[in-house]
C-alpha cells in the first residue's frame, strides 16, 4: 500500500491501492491492539471481496497460512 510494501514500492493501479486501503482502515486496520489472527482473517475477508477471490475457509482460519519475512528497514542500509 506504501513504498514499505517492496523495495521498489508499489506496483500497480495507485486508484486501486486507495480504494482498498480505504475499506482496510474503515474495518480498522491495522490494529496493533486486536488479536492477529483476526486482524488476518478481517484482511482476507476485505481483499476476498475486493477482489472477487475465493478463498479456501478451512486454512484460512484454522491453519498456518504462508508468510514473507521482509528483512528490517535497519538491514537495508548497508
Amino acid at each position: 500500500m506504501d513504498a514499505s510494501w517492496g523495495y521498489q514500492g508499489v506496483d500497480g493501479d495507485p486508484a486501486t491501492a486507495v480504494r482498498l486501503w480505504t475499506l482496510l482502515t474503515a474495518a480498522g486496520l491495522p490494529d496493533l491492539d486486536r488479536d492477529q489472527r483476526e486482524v488476518h482473517r478481517t484482511a482476507l475477508g476485505i481483499i476476498e471481496e475486493f477482489f472477487g477471490l475465493s478463498l479456501p475457509k478451512d486454512p484460512i482460519v484454522s491453519g498456518a497460512l504462508p508468510a514473507v519475512l521482509l528483512e528490517p528497514a535497519q538491514s537495508r542500509a548497508r
